[in-house]
């Protein structure tokens, strides 16, 4: 049985510095997102 995830939502208390945060460790942050109100970053091929 192979195991695949979809997605992962990891809860923070300051949106905008997880963001900052995630993007100057060279993330690719894109605000929004199809289930939340906070930001999408995409991770491989998906």
């Amino acid at each position: 049985m192979t195991l695949l995830i979809d997605h992962v939502v990891i809860p923070v208390a300051d949106l905008d510095r997880a963001l900052a945060d995630d993007a100057a460790l060279g993330f690719n942050v894109q605000p929004g997102g199809v289930h939340t109100h906070g930001a999408t970053i995409r991770l491989g091929a998906g």
